[in-house]
């Protein structure tokens, strides 16, 4: 009998949580398929990035699923850099990570999502989802100290 397995967009950083949750779903029966959004370089001042494409690719390859990158690096410097350095030069103390989030990667993934025909996107940041009057409701996560559902927050 054939059977369609659903396409999910993963967003892959390259870290743990991303590649778990990839992995999941592949265990579930669903048709991962990878995508990180390339947002800058690292540098030996900053060595840590946010999305590692080669450890995405690796963790791709590794779970034996599609994989592409998306180079965001022009947008991301103009919408989230620049205006961060702008709110700071006015005293303001934004959280680059929740705006990024917010305004940036999540409505790409879904751009993305759409313009490859895929219906669901996931990511691996930790949280709880409660189902509660028939919607679906974003929680903490168990562990509070690992908790990343404000950056869910839209």
């Amino acid at each position: 009998m054939f059977s369609i397995r659903p396409k999910v967009l993963v967003g892959l950083s390259g870290g743990v949580d991303s590649a778990v949750a990839a992995f999941l779903l592949k265990e579930k029966g669903f048709s991962p398929v990878g995508v990180t959004i390339f947002l800058h370089e690292s540098t030996p001042d900053n060595p840590k990035n946010c999305c590692d494409v080669k450890s995405s690719r690796l963790i791709a390859d590794i779970l034996s699923i599609p994989f592409f990158v998306v180079d965001e690096r022009e947008n991301f410097r103009r919408e989230i850099i620049e205006t961060f350095i702008e709110a700071h030069k006015m005293g303001l103390t934004l959280n680059p990570c929740v705006k990024c989030n917010r305004e940036f990667k999540f409505r790409k993934l879904i751009a993305i999502a759409e313009e490859k025909g895929v219906s669901f996107v996931a990511t691996g940041h930790y949280a709880r989802i409660e189902r509660k009057d028939g919607q679906l409701l974003i929680r903490r996560g168990k562990d509070r100290d690992k908790d990343q559902s404000y950056f869910l927050a839209f």
